[in-house]
């Protein structure tokens, strides 16, 4: 287990590895069931993302908020300095591949995924009104719940990966550096 001292003061011990990909690793925070960490690989470490998810944290979101929308709540340091950042964990979330993946099977029918559409644009709306653009915006980083067993949460969605978004804080813009070819104009592939 490491331990990574956060710009709030807190520190975090980081327990088993629960995701990942090409920029970092997420990791579960012990003693901690809200939150999860990205840690940057070695090479994605600079100043330009520090500063970046410094400014992003100082644009707070309210609990409702947060329940649709995985903003970075800390940034995180090691011994090294600059590591990675805290956000809010999401629980019983699937890809948005899943819903489409068990519809042809019969699983989802065209009510739940309409259920899914009307809170995809939701998220979306949420991320435009605060004056921001969804970087890296593909099925992986949509995600929903498909727990049926409780219809008040049922179908809603989370979107992650949002440090990745195209972000402007003041008279700085931090563009998105991150996105999957099949997902992004033909003019910026």
């Amino acid at each position: 287990m490491e331990q990574y001292r956060g710009l709030s003061g807190d520190i975090y011990l980081l327990g088993e590895k629960i995701g990942g990909g090409g920029e970092g690793t997420i990791y579960r925070i012990c003693d901690n069931d809200k939150q999860v960490a990205k840690i940057f690989k070695s090479e994605r470490r600079n100043g330009d993302r520090e500063e970046k998810l410094r400014h992003m944290i100082e644009h707070t979101w309210n609990e409702e908020e947060l329940k649709v929308v995985a903003w970075p709540q800390d940034v995180v340091y090691d011994e090294s300095g600059f590591a990675g950042y805290v956000m809010p964990k999401v629980d019983k979330a699937s890809s948005l591949s899943e819903i489409y993946r068990a519809g042809t099977s019969g699983g989802y029918d065209l009510r739940c995924r309409l259920l899914v559409a009307i809170n995809l644009c939701y998220s979306v709306k949420m991320i435009h009104d605060r004056g921001q653009i969804c970087g890296d915006l593909n099925p992986q980083n949509i995600c929903v719940n498909l727990d049926v067993t409780n219809m008040q949460t049922a179908f809603g969605v989370t979107l992650v990966d949002t440090d990745s978004y195209h972000f402007t804080s003041g008279e700085k813009t931090y563009r998105c550096e991150v996105g999957l070819a099949d997902y992004l104009a033909p003019e910026i592939q």
